[in-house]
């Protein structure tokens, strides 16, 4: 079992193919046209861990911390 930084055991990180598949997801999502400009995410690990890469990657997002909002009725 792979212990959660959160120390909430139902909020576990993602694994290595996961990690994988949302650096592959970046990817994509900063190909698009036009390019996202807002990313909301659950508060949980693994679904900030999942955007990361996204924030990253993309030129439209990195403008502005109030890009990415947190919701919690994502969860």
């Amino acid at each position: 079992m792979v212990r959660s930084p959160t120390n909430i055991p139902s909020d576990p990180p993602l694994t290595g193919h996961g990690v994988e598949q949302a650096n592959e997801l970046a990817n994509h999502l900063v190909t698009l046209d036009p390019p996202i400009n807002y990313i909301y995410s659950s508060p949980l690990y693994r679904c900030l861990q999942t955007v990361k890469p996204t924030i990253e990657k993309s030129k439209a997002l990195a403008k502005g911390s109030d890009k990415v909002r947190g919701e919690d009725g994502l969860g």
